[in-house]
């Protein structure tokens, strides 16, 4: 022991320095954790592979112990942090020799850190062995002991470095997997962000092209009202003026008729008063006969006068009639020359729509088919929504125009028959203008129907052939990528059959991040170390190598 100080057991146990009950041999030195102090170690102290002692080492780390003779010892030597060495000792020897005083045996440890790999496990063998070796008479080493473990602690020392190296490239191929991830996702929010602000796009430009649309329907509507209202003033107008001409003629010729009626009274009081004068100054039958003469001469001259004032009555009510219907026939033509007017250019507005819609759908059609190769679902439903309304909007529109023309066309219609009746026996010149006129606009407006019913259904027909022709590259497409797929999956399923007995290296699950991805079917890859490099494995067979591989290099925990 020579000036070494003796350590106190921990708790209770079988050593003892008093030689008066029992021999034995001390073992002395240091324990020195690399990096740490002497005072973080400690020696454990087992007989037979039970614990019997523990013991702390000074502040300058020295240890001194004492084994009893005749039994199987094994000393750790162990700290926090650091790997625990282990030493064994025979002290077996001659019964004879036990009295004697041996010099302690020396032992120095210097423990290294614990890395948590392969290097760990070196230690859980016995770094050396004492035992008593009767040719020398005196303790020594075990080589083959030290020997087996310098062998164990190499390999081990090279499988951490294969190991090492291993997670070297597993770290790389992560941090190449992150960043690919990364750079994924990157232009994914990219592309999303540009397909995002192409459909606000377009459909900022449908809505603007709606609105734009609206406005000229609401200008060309207030534009038919405002010519309508006009109309209908300026035939109510001549309505009154016409009117007004009537009564004023009327008033005329009852005013004529009343002072020629007031003159022949006069006169016939005039020819009474001097008729009784006369038949005063003559009662004779000359007289009676003069009177009765002079009275039948004026009741000729009365008839005849009222025989001249009827026929200037009629024939002042026949030229009032006259210039009535004058009047009446010239505002038909005018009214019936503005409509065909306004109808003219109605279908004239109506070609330049019809010319306009027309360029901006195969503008449209162009831009699509160009975008299409680019477009995702997504685009492509908000296209065919773009497309519903659209088609709505416009079928609503020639809807309105429809119904629109056939009221004002049944209203002139109607117009034209109640003229048509009321003129029928005096101006057949007129109805049959009338008739022609009336077979024109009907034409004409059959012509733009069936032309608006034929532009729509050629219209509808050439959407629903897009329809089906994105339908068609869909499907195709889909097809090609489950094509694809189960290539890829077929390569993945050999790549694993060709190395079922080899040694796994690394098992590593995606993160819940990747997994909970809905495209992602695979929970993690698997690599055997071989160069092929990493391989994704589903759940069920990420758990089967967990559970078959128990010797896995490196299992990343799930």
């Amino acid at each position: 022991m020579l000036g070494l100080a003796f350590l106190s057991p921990l708790w209770g146990g079988f050593l003892s320095t008093a030689r008066a009950q029992s021999y034995s041999i001390g073992i002395v030195g240091y324990i020195k954790p690399e990096g740490g102090t002497a005072a973080q170690g400690k020696v454990i102290v087992r007989k037979n592979g039970v614990k019997v002692g523990e013991y702390v080492p000074n502040q300058a780390g020295m240890y001194s112990i004492e084994l009893e003779y005749q039994n199987e010892f094994t000393v750790e030597f162990t700290a926090p942090g650091y790997v625990t060495k282990k030493v064994e000792v025979n002290t077996a020897i001659l019964k004879e020799l036990e009295a004697q005083d041996v010099a302690p045996l020396e032992f120095n440890v210097v423990l290294p850190k614990a890395t948590g790999g392969p290097v760990d496990k070196a230690y859980e063998k016995p770094v050396s062995k004492f035992y008593f070796e009767k040719g020398v008479m005196d303790f020594v080493r075990d080589k083959i002991v030290e020997d087996a473990f310098k062998a164990e602690l190499k390999a081990r020392q090279e499988e951490q470095k294969r190991l090492e190296q291993a997670q070297k490239q597993q770290l790389k191929e992560e941090e190449a997997r992150k960043k690919a991830e990364e750079e994924a996702a990157r232009k994914a929010a990219e592309e999303e962000a540009r397909r995002k602000a192409e459909m606000e796009a377009m459909l900022a430009k449908q809505k603007k092209q709606m609105e734009e649309e609206a406005r000229r329907k609401a200008e060309l509507e207030a534009k038919q009202k405002a010519e309508e209202e006009a109309r209908l003033r300026f035939l109510e107008e001549q309505k009154r003026k016409l009117e007004e001409e009537e009564r004023r003629r009327m008033e005329e010729a009852r005013l004529f008729a009343e002072k020629q009626a007031k003159k022949m009274a006069e006169e016939e009081a005039r020819r009474q008063a001097e008729a009784r004068q006369k038949f005063i100054q003559d009662s004779t039958f000359a007289a009676l006969k003069a009177q009765k003469e002079a009275e039948e001469a004026r009741r000729r001259e009365e008839k005849e006068i009222m025989d001249q004032l009827k026929a200037k009555r009629l024939e002042a009510e026949q030229q009032a009639r006259k210039q009535a219907e004058e009047e009446r026939i010239r505002q038909r033509m005018e009214a019936e020359r503005l409509a065909a007017e306004r109808i003219a250019r109605e279908q004239e507005e109506l070609k330049k729509r019809r010319e306009e819609e027309e360029k901006r759908r195969e503008e449209d059609r162009k831009r699509m088919e160009a975008e299409l190769m680019a477009a995702k679902i997504a685009l492509q439903k908000a296209e065919e929504e773009a497309a519903r309304r659209r088609a709505e909007e416009e079928a609503k529109q020639l809807r309105d125009m429809a119904l629109s023309r056939a009221e004002k066309m049944a209203e002139l219609a109607k117009w034209k028959e109640q003229n048509e009746l009321a003129e029928a026996k005096h101006f057949k010149q007129v109805q049959k203008m009338k008739k022609q006129k009336k077979a024109e606009i009907a034409a004409a407006t059959l012509k733009a129907q069936r032309e608006l019913e034929q532009n729509y259904m050629a219209v509808q027909d050439k959407r629903m052939r897009e329809k089906k022709e994105r339908e068609e590259f869909m499907r195709q497409k889909l097809e090609a990528e489950r094509l694809m797929a189960l290539e890829k999956e077929e390569r993945r399923l050999a790549m694993l059959r060709a190395r079922q007995n080899m040694k796994v290296v690394s098992l590593v699950p995606y993160t819940e991040a990747v997994r909970s991805n809905p495209r992602m079917k695979y929970y993690g890859y698997v690599n055997f170390g071989d160069g092929a490099g990493p391989i994704e494995v589903t759940e069920e067979e990420f758990k089967q190598y967990e559970a078959q591989m128990e010797d896995i290099y490196n299992v990343v925990p799930r």
